[in-house]
């Protein structure tokens, strides 16, 4: 993933302007936690968190991620999930002249229709 981040100001008779590229490979180890839950013949509970921190040089940065979904079983291996899930990122640097962040994510609901290959948790015996 390549980041550009960047700062312009412009009057109306000069501009100024900064940017700073740098590289993120991913994807990226995390420590995390998950269940899953049966609570009836065909409804189940799925939740996660996960999360990552690492700081390299003047650069710090973070990732945390969650999701909490009701899962329907359809048929077989058919399902339907709802649930509310996010992801969120931040960047903090330092170097000369410049000290800035980057801030992103997302976070809220989801609806999925799944199918799944294999062997799988049953929610019915």
């Amino acid at each position: 993933m390549l980041i550009d981040v960047g700062l312009s100001l412009e009057g109306q008779t000069q501009q100024v302007s900064f940017s700073d590229d740098f590289g993120v490979t991913a994807p990226l180890p995390d420590i995390g936690l998950w269940g899953e839950f049966v609570l009836g013949k065909k409804v189940g509970l799925y939740a996660n968190v996960n999360y990552f921190a690492i700081k390299v040089n003047d650069i710090d940065g973070r990732i945390l991620s969650y999701n909490l979904s009701v899962l329907y079983n359809v048929y077989k291996n058919f399902s339907l999930t709802a649930g509310f899930t996010g992801l969120n990122i931040r960047i903090d640097a330092e170097k000369e002249r410049l000290n800035g962040f980057f801030k992103w994510g997302y976070n809220g609901p989801t609806i999925a229709a799944v199918y799944t290959f294999g062997k799988h948790i049953q929610l019915h015996k």
